[in-house]
């Protein structure tokens, strides 16, 4: 994992003078780790954001109106009343909506990961007006 950071930190801080190296360093680091914090504070927002509105979604289509939605409610009713479950009814309400929330967290997985390849597309995309830093320190227009 610790090939990744070379690259990046050889574009951070290639083209300084080596008597600021030491001090751009420190600052690098402090903001590498900000920003992943607020990286990681975002993506939590976005995660919790993201399931209740698919488990909003989801919840909209299951109606006691829908075949699907009756029928899988009835098997999972009679699967737990052969468990010996005291009310089978409500067990598989509760499982049916166990079953919604297990579908919400996929599809937010789903969406977290596809903004993630989104933001590296964008940073590829960016990474030609990445200032060349030669193996000898200098910089070079790209």
């Amino acid at each position: 994992m610790m090939f990744i950071f070379l690259p990046i930190n050889a574009l951070a801080l290639g083209t300084l003078p080596a008597e600021e190296v030491k001090n751009a360093s420190g600052l690098y680091n402090l903001m590498r780790n900000l920003g992943g914090a607020i990286g990681l504070a975002i993506a939590n927002t976005l995660i919790q954001q993201w399931q209740k509105k698919n488990y909003a979604h989801l919840r909209e289509s299951m109606t006691a109106t829908n075949p699907q939605v009756t029928d899988v409610w009835q098997q999972l009713s009679s699967a737990d009343a052969q468990h010996f479950a005291s009310d089978p009814t409500l067990a598989g309400l509760t499982r049916l909506s166990q079953l919604a929330w297990r579908e919400a967290d996929i599809m937010t997985t789903n969406q977290v990961f596809q903004t993630l390849a989104l933001t590296f597309v964008v940073a590829l995309l960016l990474l030609p007006l990445v200032k060349k830093v030669s193996i000898d320190g200098s910089s070079a227009a790209h």
